[in-house]
């Protein structure tokens, strides 16, 4: 009721000085109340903190990522690339990559890394970007890299070797770990965690400064120092949800295993703004200005864009900036600390929103657009995208009315289409 709405804009007027004007956006089924004040505005009588002041921000006139033939440049780190090798990931699987600043702060990281030779350690929810910025960094270089799913049932001999039947007898069968030292590949060992404590403390000497390896479970052959030379292009990669909490059966790291990667990173997952410009790059090809350590780098336009078709769609713009906005907050209300206010919550794996899943609702919007035009399109996507990942009733109503607030108003198909599958 508006009533309410300019009752807190009086009480906000009181404590700031500052009215508020009250607006209705949304319909009248809507229970939400933002308020919107300049962003100086403090309540009264509250000291106002004495901040240092700012950096002066520091232009490049660049992009984030360039790349030559012999080089490439992230940020302000260059590294040497590649001729090329199979095990290189194809640029051909990046195409809809988004340099927004979340990702390029990573990126930056993880070529400072490569150049430092740090083991990684990389920390995050899933759907963070963890792994694919270590395969479109591997790209960008043209660098082999293998990927290691750990779990319960991984055992030193995938990581080391193993002895395996042959014409003849048995022989010693080399493991990914003392290969890839041998070659200078890269190595992503994937949810770290999930593998039994005794298999990864197996890797401690791999992490050390000067890595070296012993195969004392089969030739005993020596790796590093004293023994063959480890590959200058070795490094070692790890990637780890938080344990505990909604992400069940990881077990902590011990300290000695953790200290040994120099180079570590916390990851979240992109926000509002960093889904838009996901968005504006997969259809309209543009790459997004950031700012970075009070760096600034610049935008592109003119890209190739993955869903160019939808680029002449009428408000295009309007449209993918609503849909970023309620992705963001369907996201967000997957991973509400309260559990009784997260979506999904009857489910004991929960419910993931991703990168991927606007990679669908854009394969589905221009599959669909020509047919049954944009607006239909885009409330069909969301009910196969959004809401059918959800059984309980009360979720699926939460996630209409975030449709709603996000200014996908025009959707009316979703409150039809969902009480018809409740009525059947």
């Amino acid at each position: 009721p508006m009533e309410i709405a300019r009752h807190i804009a009086r009480v906000v007027a009181e404590a700031t000085g500052v009215l508020p004007t009250p607006i209705r956006g949304f319909n009248a089924n809507d229970d939400d109340i933002w308020v919107s004040v300049p962003p100086d505005t403090r309540v009264r009588g509250e000291p106002v903190p004495n901040r240092p002041p700012r950096p002066a921000l520091r232009q490049e006139g660049r992009p984030f990522v360039a790349i030559s033939e012999s080089s490439a440049r992230i940020g302000e780190t260059a590294l040497v690339r590649g001729t090329g090798h199979p095990l290189a990931p194809a640029p051909e699987l990046f195409q809809h990559t988004c340099i927004d600043a979340p990702t390029a702060a990573l990126l930056g990281f993880l070529a400072s890394s490569v150049r430092l030779r740090e083991p990684t350690l990389l920390e995050g929810p899933t759907a963070a970007g963890k792994t694919s910025a270590i395969l479109y960094l591997a790209s960008i270089l043209r660098h082999p890299v293998i990927r290691l799913n750990l779990g319960g049932q991984t055992d030193t001999g995938e990581l080391i070797g193993r002895y395996a039947p042959r014409a003849g007898g048995w022989s010693w069968q080399e493991g990914l770990i003392p290969r890839a030292m041998r070659e200078g590949w890269w190595v992503i060992l994937d949810e770290i965690n999930l593998a039994e404590p005794s298999i990864v403390e197996r890797l401690n000497p791999v992490l050390e400064r000067s890595p070296s390896l012993v195969v004392s479970e089969g030739d005993g052959a020596r790796l590093g120092p004293g023994g063959a030379p480890v590959a200058a292009g070795f490094h070692i990669f790890a990637t780890m949800n938080p344990s505990g909490g909604e992400y069940g059966g990881r077990s902590p790291l011990s300290p000695a295993l953790r200290d040994r990667f120099a180079a570590q990173r916390l990851c979240t997952t992109p926000g509002e703004r960093d889904v838009r410009d996901l968005l504006f790059r997969m259809v309209l090809g543009e790459q997004p200005a950031i700012t970075l350590s009070s760096v600034g780098w610049e935008g592109s336009q003119g890209l190739p864009a993955t869903h160019a078709g939808l680029a002449d769609v009428a408000e295009i713009r309007t449209l993918l900036t609503a849909l970023a906005r309620f992705h963001a907050s369907v996201d967000a209300a997957t991973r509400c600390e309260a559990v009784d206010q997260r979506l999904g919550a009857d489910r004991r794996e929960g419910v993931v929103v991703s990168r991927r899943t606007l990679l669908s609702v854009l394969d589905y919007l221009e599959a669909r657009v020509p047919e049954v035009g944009i607006r239909r399109a885009t409330s069909q996507a969301i009910d196969r995208y959004y809401l059918d990942r959800l059984s309980a009733a009360d979720d699926r109503h939460a996630v209409i009315r975030l449709a709603d607030a996000a200014g996908l108003v025009a959707l009316a198909e979703l409150p039809a289409a969902l009480a018809a599958r409740e009525a059947s």
